[in-house]
């Protein structure tokens, strides 16, 4: 009895070291499938290790044995699929579908759709393993499908953030403290692009359009900045000559100032797609766009100031 006993145990303990490598996947990545199932299979083969009279350990055996032979069954395709190439096509899977739910908001190809939602069947299977196979079609189809839809997104903003560079470019061209600011400018936009590029999701590509205007609103504001803190000060007056008449017997200087210059206004940089703000407007006829313009000018009303010039853009 004692021999039988130990040697189920060691082989048992052995069966308990595999598990712990798979809990170790587990811990990395708890989507991988039958996590569950494993657990409660690892803890009944530890409540039996845990027994130390071969009497109680015989018994619990033959009462747990159709537990134990399911067991066996069960976590068979688990231990395949650790082993084997079906983990990589799995964890190919869902690393698109953690692209696909960070962008999901802005999708509505159905095609796309359609694939994600075949995917998302079976990664959330119970038992994932006989259609695992559908999987690298699958996965190729999303990828074609959402790379297609990245580029027309990209195309898109391109245009918009070489617009904003250009816009604070032209605003420089006319400074003669342009070279404060040039190497800068280019270097924050030309992140921006490459970033616009390099994204892989729908959502970050979108994004990119608030980033260009808050980035080119700044420079805006810094090259403004510092041109008026770089202003020569105005003189107060200028000295005139002229006669004393109330000095007996001569003449005399006397100082007339001349009247201060008026206060220089200061600009203010706003960008048009934060007045417009963002919501869709849908403009069918004439009263309609009236009631556009009057909310943009209460907007606009609101960013004017005493000796302020707004600049949109």
């Amino acid at each position: 009895d004692d021999t039988i006993m130990r040697s189920f145990k060691n082989k048992a303990q052995d069966k308990l070291e595999t598990f712990g490598e798979i809990m170790i996947e587990y811990r990395v990545n708890p989507k991988l499938p039958c996590k569950s199932l494993m657990e409660q299979a690892k803890k009944n083969l530890e409540e039996l290790l845990a027994i130390k009279e071969p009497v109680e350990f015989f018994k619990t055996v033959d009462k747990k044995r159709d537990d134990l032979l399911d067991d066996a069954d069960d976590t068979a395709p688990v231990f395949d699929f650790f082993r084997g190439e079906q983990k990589k096509i799995f964890e190919k899977t869902l690393k698109y579908l953690r692209i696909f739910d960070k962008s999901k908001t802005y999708v509505r190809d159905q095609k796309v759709l359609a694939v994600v939602a075949s995917m998302t069947e079976i990664v959330k299977s119970r038992n994932p393993y006989s259609q695992i196979q559908k999987l690298p079609e699958l996965n190729e189809q999303f990828a074609d499908i959402y790379v297609e839809l990245m580029q027309k997104e990209v195309e898109q903003m391109q245009p918009i953030v070489e617009a904003d560079f250009k816009i604070v470019r032209d605003v420089l061209a006319d400074k003669d403290f342009s070279d404060q600011f040039t190497s800068k400018v280019n270097a924050s936009f030309g992140e921006l692009l490459e970033k616009l590029k390099s994204s892989n999701e729908i959502a970050a590509v979108k994004n990119i359009k608030l980033e260009s205007d808050a980035l080119k609103l700044r420079f805006l504001d810094e090259i403004e900045e510092y041109e008026q803190s770089h202003q020569p000060e105005a003189p107060s007056g200028e000295e005139h000559p002229g006669e004393d008449s109330g000095t007996e017997g001569g003449t005399s200087e006397m100082l007339t100032l001349k009247p201060p210059a008026a206060p220089k206004k200061k600009r203010k940089n706003v960008s048009i797609s934060s007045v417009a703000g963002a919501r869709t407007y849908s403009l069918e006829n004439e009263q309609d766009i009236d009631r556009f313009l009057a909310e943009m000018k209460v907007k606009l009303m609101e960013e004017l100031e005493d000796d302020t010039i707004i600049t949109l853009s």
